[in-house]
Protein backbone atom coordinates (compact mmCIF):
# COMPACT_ATOMS: atom_id res chain seq x y z
CA UNK A 1 0.00 0.00 0.00
CA UNK A 2 2.78 2.31 0.97
CA UNK A 3 5.36 2.98 -1.72
CA UNK A 4 8.03 0.90 0.52
CA UNK A 5 10.58 -1.58 -0.50
CA UNK A 6 9.62 -3.57 2.90
CA UNK A 7 6.14 -2.93 2.05
CA UNK A 8 6.33 -4.27 -1.43
CA UNK A 9 8.67 -6.90 0.06
CA UNK A 10 5.30 -7.82 2.37
CA UNK A 11 3.09 -7.40 -0.69
CA UNK A 12 4.89 -9.83 -2.98
CA UNK A 13 4.92 -12.28 0.48
CA UNK A 14 1.28 -12.40 0.56
CA UNK A 15 0.38 -12.60 -3.17
CA UNK A 16 3.71 -15.81 -3.71
CA UNK A 17 1.32 -17.42 -0.76
CA UNK A 18 -2.16 -16.91 -2.42
CA UNK A 19 -0.69 -18.03 -5.44
CA UNK A 20 1.08 -21.64 -4.18
CA UNK A 21 -1.96 -22.59 -3.01
CA UNK A 22 -4.99 -21.32 -4.44
CA UNK A 23 -7.73 -23.10 -3.56
CA UNK A 24 -6.78 -24.25 0.05
CA UNK A 25 -6.67 -19.84 0.73
CA UNK A 26 -9.72 -19.85 -1.31
CA UNK A 27 -11.19 -22.51 0.86
CA UNK A 28 -9.92 -20.32 3.69
CA UNK A 29 -11.87 -17.62 2.70
CA UNK A 30 -14.96 -19.43 2.40
CA UNK A 31 -14.60 -20.64 5.77
CA UNK A 32 -13.81 -16.31 6.75
CA UNK A 33 -17.72 -15.69 5.21
CA UNK A 34 -18.98 -18.85 6.83
CA UNK A 35 -18.01 -16.93 9.92
CA UNK A 36 -19.53 -13.70 9.53
CA UNK A 37 -22.42 -15.25 8.58
CA UNK A 38 -23.06 -17.14 11.61
CA UNK A 39 -21.67 -13.84 13.56
CA UNK A 40 -24.37 -11.77 12.04
CA UNK A 41 -21.59 -9.63 10.37
CA UNK A 42 -23.72 -9.07 7.03
CA UNK A 43 -24.01 -6.24 4.62
CA UNK A 44 -27.07 -6.05 2.53
CA UNK A 45 -27.50 -9.39 3.36
CA UNK A 46 -24.23 -10.81 2.33
CA UNK A 47 -20.98 -11.20 4.64
CA UNK A 48 -19.35 -7.81 5.04
CA UNK A 49 -17.20 -7.98 2.21
CA UNK A 50 -13.61 -8.20 3.68
CA UNK A 51 -10.09 -8.42 2.00
CA UNK A 52 -7.97 -12.01 2.89
CA UNK A 53 -4.83 -9.57 2.47
CA UNK A 54 -4.46 -6.38 4.55
CA UNK A 55 -3.53 -2.77 3.54
CA UNK A 56 0.10 -2.77 4.20
CA UNK A 57 2.29 0.05 6.12
CA UNK A 58 5.21 0.23 8.73
CA UNK A 59 5.30 1.71 12.19
CA UNK A 60 7.69 4.70 10.89
CA UNK A 61 4.69 5.48 8.23
CA UNK A 62 1.91 4.96 11.00
CA UNK A 63 3.29 7.57 13.72
CA UNK A 64 3.11 11.23 11.78
CA UNK A 65 -0.21 9.90 10.96
CA UNK A 66 -1.50 9.39 14.83
CA UNK A 67 0.44 12.49 15.65
CA UNK A 68 -1.37 14.99 12.88
CA UNK A 69 -4.87 12.28 14.15
CA UNK A 70 -4.02 13.78 17.59
CA UNK A 71 -3.48 17.18 16.72
CA UNK A 72 -6.93 17.46 14.78
CA UNK A 73 -8.64 16.22 17.60
CA UNK A 74 -7.30 18.65 20.04
CA UNK A 75 -7.88 20.93 16.91
CA UNK A 76 -11.80 19.92 16.96
CA UNK A 77 -12.21 20.20 20.66
CA UNK A 78 -11.12 24.07 20.05
CA UNK A 79 -13.76 24.83 17.84
CA UNK A 80 -16.66 22.53 19.95
CA UNK A 81 -18.15 24.94 21.75
CA UNK A 82 -18.02 28.35 19.54
CA UNK A 83 -19.58 26.21 16.90
CA UNK A 84 -22.37 25.92 19.40
CA UNK A 85 -23.07 29.61 19.24
CA UNK A 86 -26.76 30.43 16.69
CA UNK A 87 -23.94 32.40 14.76
CA UNK A 88 -22.14 29.11 13.65
CA UNK A 89 -24.57 27.17 13.59
CA UNK A 90 -26.70 29.71 11.15
CA UNK A 91 -24.02 29.57 9.19
CA UNK A 92 -23.32 25.43 9.07
CA UNK A 93 -26.69 25.56 8.12
CA UNK A 94 -27.98 23.49 10.90
CA UNK A 95 -31.39 23.55 11.44
CA UNK A 96 -32.64 25.41 14.70
CA UNK A 97 -34.69 22.25 15.48
CA UNK A 98 -30.98 20.57 15.89
CA UNK A 99 -29.97 23.74 17.10
CA UNK A 100 -31.62 23.18 20.11
CA UNK A 101 -30.35 19.65 20.93
CA UNK A 102 -27.02 21.40 19.94
CA UNK A 103 -27.17 23.50 22.89
CA UNK A 104 -28.46 21.83 25.54
CA UNK A 105 -26.32 21.47 28.62
CA UNK A 106 -23.49 18.65 28.26
CA UNK A 107 -21.22 17.86 31.08
CA UNK A 108 -18.74 15.97 28.99
CA UNK A 109 -14.85 17.51 28.18
CA UNK A 110 -14.86 18.87 24.88
CA UNK A 111 -12.65 16.37 22.36
CA UNK A 112 -14.06 12.93 24.35
CA UNK A 113 -16.14 11.48 21.28
CA UNK A 114 -16.19 8.39 19.26
CA UNK A 115 -14.71 9.66 15.97
CA UNK A 116 -13.72 8.63 12.16
CA UNK A 117 -12.11 10.56 10.07
CA UNK A 118 -12.17 9.83 6.12
CA UNK A 119 -9.47 10.63 3.68
CA UNK A 120 -6.94 10.05 1.78
CA UNK A 121 -3.01 9.17 1.90
CA UNK A 122 -0.97 11.64 -0.56
CA UNK A 123 2.63 10.25 -1.77
CA UNK A 124 2.86 13.00 -4.11
CA UNK A 125 6.04 15.21 -2.24
CA UNK A 126 7.82 12.08 -1.59
CA UNK A 127 6.92 12.14 2.28
CA UNK A 128 3.48 10.50 3.49
CA UNK A 129 0.90 13.40 3.39
CA UNK A 130 -2.90 13.32 4.41
CA UNK A 131 -6.35 15.07 2.83
CA UNK A 132 -9.43 14.82 4.86
CA UNK A 133 -12.83 14.73 2.90
CA UNK A 134 -15.36 14.07 5.79
CA UNK A 135 -15.13 13.99 9.19
CA UNK A 136 -17.42 11.58 11.03
CA UNK A 137 -18.17 12.52 14.75
CA UNK A 138 -21.79 12.16 14.82
CA UNK A 139 -21.99 8.18 15.02
CA UNK A 140 -19.48 5.91 12.92
CA UNK A 141 -20.14 2.73 12.82
CA UNK A 142 -17.77 -0.55 11.97
CA UNK A 143 -14.76 -0.81 14.11
CA UNK A 144 -16.50 -3.53 16.37
CA UNK A 145 -17.13 -5.33 12.70
CA UNK A 146 -13.23 -4.95 11.89
CA UNK A 147 -12.09 -6.72 15.47
CA UNK A 148 -13.73 -9.51 14.71
CA UNK A 149 -12.99 -9.79 10.59
CA UNK A 150 -9.03 -9.32 12.05
CA UNK A 151 -10.20 -12.46 14.66
CA UNK A 152 -11.50 -14.32 11.92
CA UNK A 153 -8.43 -13.57 9.48
CA UNK A 154 -5.77 -14.47 11.71
CA UNK A 155 -6.63 -18.00 11.94
CA UNK A 156 -5.63 -17.99 7.91
CA UNK A 157 -3.07 -19.23 7.10
CA UNK A 158 -1.31 -15.78 5.10
CA UNK A 159 -2.10 -14.13 8.43
CA UNK A 160 -0.22 -16.61 10.88
CA UNK A 161 2.89 -17.01 8.06
CA UNK A 162 2.30 -12.66 7.24
CA UNK A 163 2.69 -12.40 11.32
CA UNK A 164 5.97 -14.70 11.42
CA UNK A 165 7.68 -13.36 8.46
CA UNK A 166 6.39 -9.17 8.77
CA UNK A 167 6.16 -9.26 12.78
CA UNK A 168 3.39 -6.25 13.30
CA UNK A 169 0.09 -5.75 14.43
CA UNK A 170 -3.15 -4.74 13.95
CA UNK A 171 -4.62 -1.68 15.96
CA UNK A 172 -7.69 -3.73 17.44
CA UNK A 173 -10.39 -1.13 18.95
CA UNK A 174 -11.66 -3.33 21.50
CA UNK A 175 -8.94 -2.09 23.95
CA UNK A 176 -10.46 1.79 23.22
CA UNK A 177 -13.97 1.75 23.09
CA UNK A 178 -14.84 1.44 26.61
CA UNK A 179 -12.23 3.09 28.32
CA UNK A 180 -13.38 5.90 26.13
CA UNK A 181 -17.53 5.56 27.28
CA UNK A 182 -15.82 4.86 31.19
CA UNK A 183 -14.01 7.75 31.09
CA UNK A 184 -16.54 9.90 29.79
CA UNK A 185 -18.87 8.88 32.08
CA UNK A 186 -16.75 9.42 35.20
CA UNK A 187 -16.06 13.60 33.92
CA UNK A 188 -19.83 13.59 34.09
CA UNK A 189 -20.39 12.63 37.45
CA UNK A 190 -21.18 9.33 37.19
CA UNK A 191 -20.40 6.72 40.24
CA UNK A 192 -19.31 3.18 40.20
CA UNK A 193 -20.07 0.84 37.13
CA UNK A 194 -22.69 2.17 34.84
CA UNK A 195 -25.24 -0.19 32.93
CA UNK A 196 -24.73 0.57 29.53
CA UNK A 197 -27.64 0.73 26.59
CA UNK A 198 -26.15 1.15 23.24
CA UNK A 199 -28.96 3.29 21.34
CA UNK A 200 -30.07 3.06 17.51
CA UNK A 201 -32.97 1.54 15.73
CA UNK A 202 -32.86 -2.24 15.38
CA UNK A 203 -33.46 -1.95 11.40
CA UNK A 204 -30.28 -0.21 10.73
CA UNK A 205 -27.40 -2.38 8.30
CA UNK A 206 -24.71 -2.20 11.42
CA UNK A 207 -27.68 -3.61 14.08
CA UNK A 208 -25.73 -6.86 14.29
CA UNK A 209 -22.32 -4.68 15.64
CA UNK A 210 -24.52 -4.02 18.42
CA UNK A 211 -24.58 -7.27 19.26
CA UNK A 212 -20.86 -7.36 19.55
CA UNK A 213 -20.67 -4.35 21.59
CA UNK A 214 -23.03 -5.89 24.11
CA UNK A 215 -21.17 -9.05 23.82
CA UNK A 216 -17.79 -7.37 24.79
CA UNK A 217 -19.30 -5.14 27.31
CA UNK A 218 -20.42 -8.00 29.14
CA UNK A 219 -17.53 -10.13 29.15
CA UNK A 220 -15.68 -7.30 30.64
CA UNK A 221 -18.30 -7.05 33.51
CA UNK A 222 -20.33 -4.64 32.67
CA UNK A 223 -23.88 -4.85 32.03
CA UNK A 224 -25.26 -3.57 28.40
CA UNK A 225 -28.11 -3.80 26.42
CA UNK A 226 -29.55 -2.52 23.23
CA UNK A 227 -32.27 -0.50 22.85
CA UNK A 228 -34.15 1.43 20.03
CA UNK A 229 -35.05 5.02 21.01
CA UNK A 230 -38.53 3.64 20.74
CA UNK A 231 -38.25 0.99 23.57
CA UNK A 232 -37.02 3.97 26.10
CA UNK A 233 -38.96 5.67 29.16
CA UNK A 234 -38.29 8.19 30.93
CA UNK A 235 -39.80 8.47 34.20
CA UNK A 236 -38.94 9.67 37.79
CA UNK A 237 -35.90 11.31 36.63
CA UNK A 238 -34.82 8.08 34.76
CA UNK A 239 -34.58 6.65 31.91
CA UNK A 240 -35.38 3.06 31.96
CA UNK A 241 -35.21 0.23 29.02
CA UNK A 242 -37.35 -2.09 27.77
CA UNK A 243 -37.50 -4.10 31.29
CA UNK A 244 -37.86 -1.02 33.33
CA UNK A 245 -34.47 -1.08 34.64
CA UNK A 246 -32.53 1.84 35.15
CA UNK A 247 -29.62 3.09 32.12
CA UNK A 248 -26.59 5.01 33.32
CA UNK A 249 -25.02 5.67 30.05
CA UNK A 250 -25.51 5.55 26.58
CA UNK A 251 -23.18 4.56 23.78
CA UNK A 252 -25.31 6.68 21.19
CA UNK A 253 -25.13 5.52 17.29
CA UNK A 254 -28.20 6.67 15.91
CA UNK A 255 -27.47 9.64 14.16
CA UNK A 256 -29.10 13.22 15.11
CA UNK A 257 -31.08 13.60 12.11
CA UNK A 258 -32.85 10.47 12.64
CA UNK A 259 -33.45 10.95 16.12
CA UNK A 260 -35.49 14.15 15.33
CA UNK A 261 -37.55 12.76 11.89
CA UNK A 262 -38.64 10.43 14.83
CA UNK A 263 -38.86 12.91 17.36
CA UNK A 264 -42.09 11.65 19.02
CA UNK A 265 -41.07 8.66 19.70
CA UNK A 266 -37.69 9.14 20.91
CA UNK A 267 -39.23 11.95 23.42
CA UNK A 268 -37.96 9.99 26.50
CA UNK A 269 -34.90 9.63 25.24
CA UNK A 270 -34.28 13.22 24.72
CA UNK A 271 -35.98 14.42 27.25
CA UNK A 272 -33.32 11.96 29.90
CA UNK A 273 -30.88 13.93 27.39
CA UNK A 274 -32.17 17.52 27.93
CA UNK A 275 -32.14 17.24 31.47
CA UNK A 276 -28.92 15.50 32.22
CA UNK A 277 -30.15 11.80 33.63
CA UNK A 278 -28.12 9.74 31.83
CA UNK A 279 -25.12 9.94 30.36
CA UNK A 280 -24.80 10.37 26.45
CA UNK A 281 -21.49 9.33 24.36
CA UNK A 282 -21.14 10.67 21.56
CA UNK A 283 -23.03 13.68 22.87
CA UNK A 284 -25.12 16.23 20.88
CA UNK A 285 -22.52 18.49 20.72
CA UNK A 286 -20.97 16.82 18.65
CA UNK A 287 -23.05 17.22 15.50
CA UNK A 288 -21.34 20.94 14.15
CA UNK A 289 -17.84 18.66 13.55
CA UNK A 290 -19.76 15.97 11.42
CA UNK A 291 -21.44 17.96 8.65
CA UNK A 292 -19.63 19.30 5.47
CA UNK A 293 -20.54 22.55 5.86
CA UNK A 294 -17.65 23.08 8.40
CA UNK A 295 -14.93 22.21 5.88
CA UNK A 296 -16.30 24.95 3.66
CA UNK A 297 -15.73 27.54 5.85
CA UNK A 298 -12.02 26.30 7.09
CA UNK A 299 -10.07 28.62 4.41
CA UNK A 300 -12.53 31.29 5.24
CA UNK A 301 -11.73 34.04 7.13
CA UNK A 302 -14.23 34.43 9.32
CA UNK A 303 -12.81 30.49 10.31
CA UNK A 304 -9.57 32.87 11.73
CA UNK A 305 -11.12 34.10 14.79
CA UNK A 306 -12.04 30.86 15.96
CA UNK A 307 -8.09 29.35 16.36
CA UNK A 308 -4.83 30.52 16.39
CA UNK A 309 -2.22 30.67 13.55
CA UNK A 310 -0.41 27.89 14.27
CA UNK A 311 -3.84 25.09 14.84
CA UNK A 312 -5.49 26.94 12.08
CA UNK A 313 -2.42 26.66 9.35
CA UNK A 314 -2.53 23.07 10.51
CA UNK A 315 -5.84 22.36 9.73
CA UNK A 316 -5.65 24.10 6.30
CA UNK A 317 -2.91 21.62 5.19
CA UNK A 318 -5.26 19.32 5.69
CA UNK A 319 -8.81 20.23 4.06
CA UNK A 320 -9.00 20.20 0.21
CA UNK A 321 -10.67 23.44 -1.15
CA UNK A 322 -14.27 23.27 0.12
CA UNK A 323 -16.96 25.55 -0.35
CA UNK A 324 -20.92 25.72 0.09
CA UNK A 325 -22.65 25.71 -3.61
CA UNK A 326 -24.72 29.02 -3.52
CA UNK A 327 -25.76 30.93 -6.54
CA UNK A 328 -23.63 33.87 -7.94
CA UNK A 329 -19.81 33.72 -9.47
CA UNK A 330 -18.99 30.59 -7.91
CA UNK A 331 -21.29 28.57 -10.13
CA UNK A 332 -18.94 29.65 -13.25
CA UNK A 333 -16.01 28.44 -11.48
CA UNK A 334 -17.75 25.19 -10.91
CA UNK A 335 -18.21 24.73 -14.50
CA UNK A 336 -14.83 25.76 -15.75
CA UNK A 337 -13.25 23.28 -13.31
CA UNK A 338 -15.90 20.12 -13.55
CA UNK A 339 -13.00 18.22 -13.86
CA UNK A 340 -11.17 19.06 -10.59
CA UNK A 341 -14.18 19.33 -8.48
CA UNK A 342 -16.63 16.91 -6.58
CA UNK A 343 -20.38 18.00 -5.03
CA UNK A 344 -21.28 16.56 -2.02
CA UNK A 345 -24.55 16.67 0.07
CA UNK A 346 -23.62 19.16 2.97
CA UNK A 347 -24.69 17.20 5.74
CA UNK A 348 -25.36 13.40 4.26
CA UNK A 349 -23.53 10.25 4.92
CA UNK A 350 -22.99 6.88 3.53
CA UNK A 351 -21.59 8.27 0.23
CA UNK A 352 -25.15 9.03 -0.95
CA UNK A 353 -25.80 11.77 -3.52
CA UNK A 354 -21.73 12.33 -4.58
CA UNK A 355 -21.49 13.93 -8.41
CA UNK A 356 -18.10 13.51 -9.64
CA UNK A 357 -17.27 16.64 -12.11
CA UNK A 358 -14.68 14.35 -14.43
CA UNK A 359 -17.15 11.30 -14.93
CA UNK A 360 -19.92 13.78 -16.19
CA UNK A 361 -20.22 15.40 -19.31
CA UNK A 362 -21.25 19.36 -19.43
CA UNK A 363 -24.73 18.74 -19.56
CA UNK A 364 -25.56 16.58 -16.53
CA UNK A 365 -22.58 18.69 -14.77
CA UNK A 366 -25.29 21.33 -15.09
CA UNK A 367 -28.09 19.75 -13.72
CA UNK A 368 -25.86 18.27 -11.10
CA UNK A 369 -25.14 22.15 -9.94
CA UNK A 370 -28.35 22.82 -10.43
CA UNK A 371 -29.63 20.30 -7.61
CA UNK A 372 -26.57 20.97 -5.38
CA UNK A 373 -27.75 25.00 -5.14
CA UNK A 374 -31.28 23.70 -4.23
CA UNK A 375 -30.44 21.56 -1.94
CA UNK A 376 -27.48 23.00 0.32
CA UNK A 377 -24.12 21.05 -1.22
CA UNK A 378 -20.54 21.51 -0.44
CA UNK A 379 -17.67 21.47 -3.57
CA UNK A 380 -14.74 20.08 -2.98
CA UNK A 381 -11.57 20.17 -4.99
CA UNK A 382 -10.81 17.08 -6.03
CA UNK A 383 -7.92 15.19 -4.30
CA UNK A 384 -5.95 12.27 -5.38
CA UNK A 385 -6.85 8.84 -5.07
CA UNK A 386 -4.31 6.54 -4.61
CA UNK A 387 -3.88 3.09 -5.81
CA UNK A 388 -2.43 -0.18 -4.71
CA UNK A 389 -3.08 -4.06 -5.81
CA UNK A 390 -5.41 -6.37 -3.74
CA UNK A 391 -6.44 -9.55 -4.08
CA UNK A 392 -9.99 -10.36 -5.63
CA UNK A 393 -11.27 -13.88 -4.94
CA UNK A 394 -12.28 -16.31 -7.35
CA UNK A 395 -14.07 -19.58 -7.44
CA UNK A 396 -10.76 -21.56 -7.13
CA UNK A 397 -8.07 -19.18 -6.26
CA UNK A 398 -7.22 -15.75 -6.91
CA UNK A 399 -6.74 -12.63 -9.10
CA UNK A 400 -4.59 -9.28 -8.64
CA UNK A 401 -6.47 -6.05 -9.47
CA UNK A 402 -4.98 -2.38 -9.14
CA UNK A 403 -7.82 -0.93 -6.80
CA UNK A 404 -8.24 2.89 -5.23
CA UNK A 405 -8.33 3.16 -1.72
CA UNK A 406 -9.12 5.39 1.26
CA UNK A 407 -7.44 5.90 4.56
CA UNK A 408 -9.96 6.20 7.67
CA UNK A 409 -8.31 6.31 11.18
CA UNK A 410 -11.22 5.25 14.06
CA UNK A 411 -10.48 7.79 17.37
CA UNK A 412 -11.33 7.42 20.28
CA UNK A 413 -10.76 10.96 21.91
CA UNK A 414 -7.47 10.94 20.99
CA UNK A 415 -6.62 7.65 21.00
CA UNK A 416 -6.11 6.33 17.44
CA UNK A 417 -7.48 3.12 16.29
CA UNK A 418 -7.39 0.54 12.92
CA UNK A 419 -7.42 2.74 9.80
CA UNK A 420 -10.58 1.28 8.53
CA UNK A 421 -9.08 0.77 4.66
CA UNK A 422 -11.75 0.77 1.89
CA UNK A 423 -10.63 -0.95 -1.88
CA UNK A 424 -12.69 -0.26 -4.66
CA UNK A 425 -12.80 -0.12 -8.49
CA UNK A 426 -14.41 3.78 -8.60
CA UNK A 427 -13.27 6.73 -7.27
CA UNK A 428 -16.43 6.35 -4.84
CA UNK A 429 -14.50 4.23 -1.82
CA UNK A 430 -17.88 3.64 0.39
CA UNK A 431 -19.45 -0.39 0.86
CA UNK A 432 -22.63 1.12 -0.22
CA UNK A 433 -20.82 1.75 -4.00
CA UNK A 434 -19.45 -1.77 -4.35
CA UNK A 435 -16.14 -1.29 -2.10
CA UNK A 436 -14.34 -3.97 0.21
CA UNK A 437 -12.89 -3.17 3.28
CA UNK A 438 -9.25 -4.29 4.74
CA UNK A 439 -7.70 -4.55 7.70
CA UNK A 440 -4.41 -2.73 8.11
CA UNK A 441 -1.12 -4.63 9.50
CA UNK A 442 1.05 -2.23 10.54
CA UNK A 443 4.77 -3.70 10.62
CA UNK A 444 7.00 -3.61 13.36
CA UNK A 445 10.43 -0.82 12.04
Amino acid sequence: MIPDPYCRAAFDFIRQHLEADPAGTRQEYAEIEKGLTKRGILFQGKPLPICIAPALMRQAHLKPLQDQMRRLVRVLAKLEEPLRTTQWLDRLGISRTEQQLIQWPSRLKAGEYISRVDGFLDFSNGEIGYQIVELNVDSPGGAAFMDECVRLLKKTSLWKRLAKEFPGRYLATDSRDLPLLLKSWEQWGGKGKPRIAVVDWITVNTASEFELLKLRYNRLGYETVICDPRELEYRDGKLLDYDGKVIDLVYRRVLVEDLLAHAEAARPFLNAYREEAVCVVNSFACKPLTVKSLLSWVHRPEFETLLNKSDLTFLRSLVPWTTIVEDGPLLDKLRQEREQTILKPADGYGGQGLYLGWEMDDLAWERAIEEAVKDRYVAQRRVHIPHAEFPVPLEDGWKFEDFRFDFDPYMFGAAVADPLVRVSDSDVTNVKAGAQIAATWVMSD
